[in-house]
């Protein structure tokens, strides 16, 4: 009896300890083998992979052969959340619960995100239209 319930136990335990695991996937955002966001919850009816795929998209649109000034990236408020924008196009909403998993605030993680995006992007073309 003893040894059934340590048993027992022992899968609660495990259990319990794997949930904020699984609880905390992400999808990432990677531009020149550097992460620059991780999305941590779903919003907006997407998926994480649905809201990395949309972010991936309206940056496509706005790197596409124009001419990129990482200085037009800014935070602003979008939606009641902050977002990072490029000119006065959406880029990605810092959601309060990808910023709850951070253990930050949404205007905290859209500057992290912005100024990833600001330091990354002209290194990654860079490297694409070479010397």
């Amino acid at each position: 009896m003893k040894q059934a319930l340590s048993v027992s136990t022992i899968i609660v335990l495990l259990t319990l300890f794997t949930l904020p695991a699984i609880a905390h996937s992400s999808g990432e955002m990677i531009i020149g083998y550097q992460v620059v966001l991780r999305i941590r919850s779903a919003a907006g009816g997407l998926s994480i992979q649905e809201r990395v795929d949309k972010v991936t998209t309206r940056l496509n649109r706005r790197l596409g052969g124009k001419p990129f000034d990482p200085a037009l990236i800014t935070v602003r408020r979008y939606c009641g959340e902050y977002a990072v924008m490029h000119k006065n196009c959406l880029i990605v909403i810092a959601d309060s619960k990808t910023a709850a998993y951070n253990k930050t605030s949404s205007e905290k993680l859209a500057k992290e995100w912005a100024a990833n995006l600001k330091r990354v992007i002209p290194l990654a073309k860079a490297k694409t239209e070479g010397p």
